[in-house]
């Protein structure tokens, strides 16, 4: 589980992120990442505090795979359009199809 976080740091590190999703569907990879970020002091939150998010308070949204297919139903376009980045943590799918965002400027990652 350290590798996701790692790759996260590195990609940071490099990137200029303003705003971003982290997507896990696994809730002890979840949990666990979650614990990392925040305790390298990442400005992080999950759903349970997306005004923190909205508001700018915080810019890292993690949320699960369920709730970024339902994306439209938790940001409103003008969150959406802020975001800069996505991380698909673990990201399978049979089709190889990454699902995307209505915002052209994001930048995608999947983290193995």
């Amino acid at each position: 589980m350290c590798s996701y976080k790692m790759q996260i740091d590195s990609i940071y590190s490099e990137e200029s992120i303003h705003k971003a999703l982290i997507v896990c569907h696994d809730d002890d990879v979840f949990d666990d990442l979650f614990k990392q970020l925040e305790a390298d002091d990442y400005p992080i939150c999950d759903i349970h505090e997306v005004n923190s998010f909205k508001n700018d308070v915080k810019r890292l949204l993690m949320i699960d795979y369920i709730d970024f297919n339902n994306l439209d139903k938790l940001l409103s376009q003008k969150d959406i359009d802020k975001l800069t980045t996505v991380f698909m943590i673990d990201y399978h799918n049979d089709n190889n199809k990454l699902p995307k965002i209505n915002n052209p400027d994001i930048n995608y990652y999947i983290v193995q």
